[in-house]
């Protein structure tokens, strides 16, 4: 599913930003906007607070240390398992955190990021 320019206008969204380019589609990407996929197939932007700075980098760790950013290929992404639990992202046990906040989303248990 593909949200036009003024759908996204004025809004703070989660991206991915550490893939390799990559075709996808026909298309060489270079990062993606994550969305939630419920389980009917229906798609929900991952909104961020408006507070939310420019650049604010999201990380599953605490400590700085475990949150070293690697680059990941379309595929290494793909195999990912990260979901809703509780109205929260999370990733083997992790909570996704915005400067030590958990990111809250209204989406249902068991949605996918994609």
């Amino acid at each position: 599913e593909k949200y036009t320019k003024k759908e996204l206008l004025n809004k703070k969204a989660l991206f991915i930003t550490n893939l390799e380019a990559a075709k996808i589609r026909g298309e060489t990407s270079n990062g993606m906007t994550l969305v939630a996929e419920e389980k009917d197939k229906s798609f929900q932007l991952i909104e961020l607070p408006k507070d939310t700075k420019l650049g604010t980098i999201a990380t599953f760790k605490s400590s700085k240390k475990d949150s070293k950013i690697n680059q990941i290929n379309f595929k290494q992404w793909q195999k990912l398992k990260l979901t809703i639990k509780d109205k929260k992202i999370t990733y083997e046990g992790q909570v996704l955190k915005l400067n030590k906040k958990e990111v809250v989303i209204n989406a249902k248990d068991g949605a996918r990021i994609r």
